[in-house]
């Protein structure tokens, strides 16, 4: 059956049977306007990002940051976004592959608004200076739309976002629910090809099918993109688990009619060459990405599964329709059969009956359910007991010599939801006439689930804080448990968390949900900064370089001196300027309290001892002055004695004249005063 991708009259022009001439017309007075519309043909033809850099002649970064700044644009229903920075001029392909952006979006479904762009670009050089989206909806129906499927979407997600199955298992339970909630029904409706169809009008194509996959997928961490058929018409997905593609169909996984709770297997994580040459999910075209060669999938046991998997308390189950057994299945551990659930489906008062298991599975409270050809069963994980519920009155269903019997099972809120017919055949006018509802019997209600306490799956948040620091949960995962053991993502900001980090040392920190607190232990440091590597004694005219360590190691530290005259602080540098003493002072400041480190340093007198004429040298010149102030033939002046009383003696004697003549000559290498 060929399922029909979007139509769009009014979408970006990608044109290739029948090309539509661009209309070019004349824009302001130095820039033309071009738009055209595109063929459902080439919609999934090209890459989503493969090749866009070199077509549109950017770079990788460029078109990451045209890419979401288009996003952005649509999501507020701007008018035009100015693309002039990027330089990329106008041609038909460069525009096309610009509207790609938008109506390939395997990281965007949310991005459904749009149905046709326009641009601007200069006559001049080309350059295409705006981009100009034409909305299929007012901005109040896309808000209220993108919230009903958000909605949605984490309501699907339940017991699977944040849990601790494998993403093939995420994959698979995923595909079921979607295959579940929604029915194929092409009207032509814009929303069928979008993730409305699927989370809000539960009707949908193949278009739709592939983008609301994509939609959940990627909220819980696996890639997943579109992959098409001109020649077929129809799309699906390429899942990436563990960097290997594979294909997905789950249009063909949920055939018609739309029988309820079944759910086909065959198209799920196919190689190409099982896509290509299998009877059951031929892609019989030579049109679309061959990307995914792995077959080790290719004959997986849910091939042979025709109702959903079902996930009841973290543990996934299905029913295996060829060996009619009730099983439990992990990644891990592969398939357990747990019960025998055989039956006939009975067509004639002959006896004959039809092939095959049409038993289908849903899972409410702690237990699964499941029809035969005439009950309603349950079975009980935890005791592995089975037991009849109900057993239906079909008799007003039958048609002549023909039985009927179920051929579908679902449950809604608390009934029983079946499609008896006389046949597995029947159509989809005969299931909505058919359809019966029963009460869940009250003794098979689930008591109520209360609260139980809160799980903390994660503790990877930050353990060491510093004086003065919130609160970083950033991590750490916490859940509600209930009293049936089933669990629900808890938002740190629903809870009342209490600590202190006033001072340092081991503190406690405690968070509280309803009755329940936890409490767990952080080091609380205090922050310090500490000056390295600085001379206790500088001589005027040199400087240092001030140098610290700080923690935190992000913090900024800054220097002061106490006495600016003898040594001033420029860039991070110390200077000499005069004799005396200052204090340099390190500091840093966290959460409001600042923190100090200092250091005293002695600016000392720049003096060349043993040089009493000045000239730079210690010679023997320099003795004969001093000696002949010694014998008062020569008066010192103030500038002399100071670098003549080389001892340090507090006068200037003969043994100082001597002590300079020996250094002179190389006899001491140093003076007492030096």
């Amino acid at each position: 059956m060929k399922k029909k991708l979007l139509s769009l009259s009014v979408a970006l022009v990608l044109m290739v049977c029948s090309v539509l001439s661009p209309s070019l017309t004349a824009f302001a007075d130095t820039e033309s306007e071009s738009s055209a519309a595109a063929e459902a043909e080439l919609f999934y033809s090209l890459p989503y990002d493969d090749g866009y850099t070199d077509v549109l002649g950017i770079s990788q970064a460029q078109f990451l940051t045209l890419k979401e700044a288009l996003f952005t644009a649509a999501k507020n229903f701007d008018s035009e976004i100015d693309i002039t920075k990027y330089g990329i001029a106008y041609t038909q392909e460069r525009l096309n592959m610009i509207g790609n952006i938008y109506f390939k979006r395997p990281d965007r479904p949310d991005i459904f608004q749009i149905n046709r762009i326009t641009c601007s670009y200069r006559n001049s050089d080309k350059v295409i200076t705006k981009i100009k989206p034409v909305y299929n909806r007012t901005k109040e129906l896309y808000d209220s739309q993108i919230a009903q499927c958000e909605a949605a979407a984490e309501e699907m997600l339940k017991g699977i976002k944040g849990s601790d199955l494998t993403d093939l298992e995420k994959a698979l339970l995923i595909h079921d629910r979607i295959a579940k909630s929604a029915e194929y029904v092409n009207t032509g409706a814009d929303d069928e090809h979008n993730i409305c169809g699927v989370f809000i009008d539960k009707k949908t194509v193949c278009e739709g099918y592939t983008q609301a996959y994509c939609y959940l997928l990627l909220k819980v961490g696996i890639s997943s993109r579109l992959s098409h058929s001109a020649q077929m018409e129809h799309a699906w997905n390429l899942v990436t688990l563990n960097g290997v593609k594979y294909n997905v169909d789950l249009t063909w996984d949920d055939p018609l009619p739309d029988i309820d709770g079944r759910v086909r297997h065959i198209s799920f994580l196919c190689s190409t060459q099982k896509f290509k040459t299998s009877g059951d999910s031929l892609h019989d075209a030579s049109d679309y990405n061959t990307d995914p060669v792995d077959t080790r999938y290719d004959n997986a046991f849910w091939n042979n599964v025709n109702s959903s998997f079902e996930l009841l308390n973290g543990k996934i189950y299905f029913i295996n329709s060829s060996t009619q057994k009730l099983c439990r299945y992990s990644e891990s551990e592969g398939v357990t059969e747990l019960c025998d659930i055989s039956d006939r489906w009975i067509c004639d008062k002959s006896g004959a009956y039809y092939d095959g298991s049409h038993a289908r599975l849903a899972a409410k409270g702690n237990y699964l359910y499941y029809n035969l050809s005439k009950k309603i069963m349950r079975y009980d994980p935890a005791t592995g007991e089975t037991k009849e519920v109900c057993s239906p009155d079909l008799s007003s269903y039958a048609a002549g010599d023909d039985l009927a019997a179920i051929y579908g099972f679902k449950i809604e809120g608390d009934s029983f939801v079946l499609n008896p017919a006389v046949s597995p055949n029947f159509d989809t006018d005969t299931k909505k006439n058919n359809l019966l509802t029963v009460a869940i019997p009250q003794d098979e209600q689930p008591p109520e689930k209360t609260f139980k306490d809160v799980w903390f799956k994660t503790m990877q948040q930050k353990t060491e804080y510093y004086i003065g620091d919130s609160f970083d949960p950033t991590g750490m995962e916490l859940f509600v448990r209930y009293s049936d053991d089933s669990t629900e993502p808890l938002s740190i900001d629903d809870c009342t968390v209490n600590y202190d980090f006033s001072a340092e040392g081991q503190r406690d920190v405690s968070i509280t949900y309803k009755t329940f607190t936890g409490t767990f232990g952080v080091t609380v440091k205090r922050p310090s900064v500490t000056i390295k590597n600085l001379a206790s004694t500088l001589k005027i005219g040199e400087s240092a370089n001030l140098t610290a360590v700080s923690d935190p190691n992000t913090a900024e530290i800054t220097f002061e001196s106490s006495n600016p005259g003898a040594a001033e602080i420029s860039e991070n540098k110390l200077i000499a300027k005069s004799a005396g003493r200052t204090t340099i002072t390190a500091k840093i400041t966290l959460n409001g309290i600042e923190y100090t480190n200092s250091a005293d340093i002695e600016i000392e007198e720049n003096i060349l001892y043993g040089d009493v004429n000045g000239d730079g040298r210690i010679t023997s010149v320099d003795a004969l002055i001093i000696l002949r102030s010694v014998v008062k033939s020569h008066v010192l002046s103030a500038e002399e004695q100071i670098p003549a009383d080389v001892d340090k003696s507090g006068s200037v004697t003969a043994v100082d004249a001597l002590l300079v003549l020996q250094f002179s000559v190389k006899k001491i290498t140093s003076f007492p005063a030096a």
